[in-house]
């Protein structure tokens, strides 16, 4: 039998590893200022830099399709799962009550979800699930947490995020995308200021282009845009690590090197021209490319009838096992292997997965395409 009152022994064990998890984040807080990283949110918006190991498993997820939450149980307002608050900017509190940091940081949250419409904005915390549950009802009623708690279910969500301290925020964009993770709390709100502007259809950022006239209407035909310039918000990466793509070209290399294709017979660029083409250069080994499977599956379908054609390039290593992959995980569109690594090489991808966006006259438009940007940039060349 368990009993309800701790020791003094495990009172003060508890209190050593509350401290011996949040040391390293209060130490972190030391080293202010910016580097030059390549990163949409700069090194002060963050506990730790971008060189520091700790910083690594998070700046992978950036970018990518948000992990699941698992949540054993909710205290207060009942939360809701992620894939049901796409739509919506969502940030992920992981924390404890017997963190500091992350007591501290209740009152900006719920600022937050005062500032916001719920249309528009979520906030799930997550609580540790080794320690400090019991005291949450209480601290909702007392601080007047206006947001749903989860317990994390056997640290099943911590360990998907990667989460190493506590408090660790992330912020997520409308299409489900990880934007930040490993935020300071006080800079979440400028975070969140920032995605909320993003809109489900192309706003071009300071300092782009504006937008090309619409092209009159032929006679007795829908109307038709006119190609846009490319955003630079459709971009991932900074200049200095595009500059690899600057000689790349608007023709894209040819798919004449790829083998072993499946969901459909060998298929080349020339004979897809009319349609809109993503290339999604994945690997069998990826783990953020296996979870963006089911997106990619989800666009073919709303799109598919509109124009739109994705071909999967397999990463040359492990790329036996594409097979597997593509029956385990449902794969519906076309894919095929880059045995040799040439495809890549010609792209010159760098990241896994990379999206390359080609329009209907078969020119290479947005080159490494911002992940949590395709379906928009989809949109956009569709209509043209």
């Amino acid at each position: 039998m368990v009993t309800r009152h701790r020791t003094t022994a495990f009172a003060v064990l508890s209190g050593l590893l509350a401290l011996a998890m949040v040391a390293p984040m209060l130490a972190a807080l030391a080293g202010p200022g910016d580097t030059k990283a390549d990163r949409e949110f700069g090194d002060r918006f963050y506990f730790y830099k971008a060189n520091d190991p700790k910083r690594a498993a998070h700046m992978a997820m950036e970018g990518k399709p948000a992990p699941k939450l698992t949540i054993a149980q909710w205290s207060g307002t009942p939360g809701a799962d992620l894939e049901s608050l796409k739509g919506k900017v969502v940030v992920v509190d992981f924390w404890a009550t017997w963190c500091p940091p992350c007591r501290k940081a209740i009152p900006k949250n719920i600022q937050l979800v005062k500032k916001y419409d719920a249309k528009d904005f979520a906030l799930i915390a997550v609580h540790d699930s080794a320690n400090g549950w019991d005291k949450v009802s209480d601290m909702i009623r007392a601080q007047g947490m206006n947001y749903p708690v989860g317990l994390d279910k056997n640290g099943a969500s911590t360990k998907a995020w990667n989460v190493k301290f506590w408090p660790t925020y992330a912020v997520i964009d409308r299409a489900g995308i990880v934007r930040a993770i490993g935020l300071r709390p006080e800079n979440v709100a400028e975070v969140v200021a920032k995605v909320m502007k993003d809109k489900a259809t192309t706003t071009p950022e300071a300092g782009d282009a504006p937008e090309a006239p619409t092209a009159p209407a032929a006679p007795d035909l829908a109307p038709a845009r006119a190609a846009q310039p490319v955003s630079r918000g459709w971009l991932e990466g900074s200049p200095d690590k595009r500059a690899r793509l600057s000689n790349l070209g608007s023709t894209p290399p040819a798919l004449a090197q790829a083998t072993n294709w499946m969901n459909g017979d060998a298929m080349s660029l020339e004979s897809l021209k009319g349609k809109v083409v993503v290339l999604d250069f994945w690997a069998t080994w990826c783990g953020p490319c296996k979870r963006a499977i089911p997106h990619m599956n989800e666009l073919v379908e709303r799109y598919g009838s509109e124009g739109l054609v994705v071909i999967g390039v397999c990463h040359p290593r492990e790329h036996e096992a594409m097979g597997d992959v593509v029956r385990d995980l449902g794969i519906r569109y076309p894919v095929c292997a880059d045995a040799k690594g040439v495809i890549n090489a010609a792209y010159k991808v760098d990241g896994y997965p990379d999206y390359y966006v080609i329009d209907r006259s078969g020119t290479l438009r947005v080159a490494d395409c911002a992940n949590g940007r395709v379906e928009e940039v989809i949109q956009a060349l569709l209509a043209e």
